[in-house]
Order: C-alpha cells, then structure tokens, then sequence
C-alpha cells in the first residue's frame, strides 16, 4: 500500500496525431458554433450548441475540455 491508499498506478494513454486532429475538428466546430450564436462565455450556451459539445467532450481529454473554458 502507498502512501495516499493505493499502489495501483494508473499510466494514461498517449494520445494519437489522429485523435489530436478529431479533438481539435470538435473543439473548432464548437467554437464556431458558439461564434454563430454570439455566445461570449463557453458553457453559457444552453442548449444552442449542445451536439458540438457532446462531440467536443467525446473526442477531446477532460483536460482539454475543461481547462479553454475558464481562462
């Protein structure tokens, strides 16, 4: 046993130049979606863009997700 209550590591997988290119086709479309809707503040849309965020979360690390939306 570790010292924070588990020995089990977890190693995250590498993340392919394919999945980078998908994340990033989202994360654009998502963008533009919020653009078109004159939205200011990502995560204040409602329900406007909601398909390209599902798409956006689907392909993209939690990291990168939620990290662009706060700055």
């Amino acid at each position: 046993m570790g010292w924070f209550g588990s020995s089990k590591t977890e190693t995250p997988n590498a993340i392919s130049r394919q999945d980078r290119s998908k994340c990033w086709e989202a994360r654009d479309a998502y963008f533009a979606c919020l653009d078109a809707a004159e939205v200011v503040v990502a995560g204040t849309e409602g329900s406007k863009c909601a398909a390209q965020r599902k798409s956006y979360e689907q392909n993209c690390a939690k990291s990168w997700v939620s990290h662009p939306l706060y700055i």
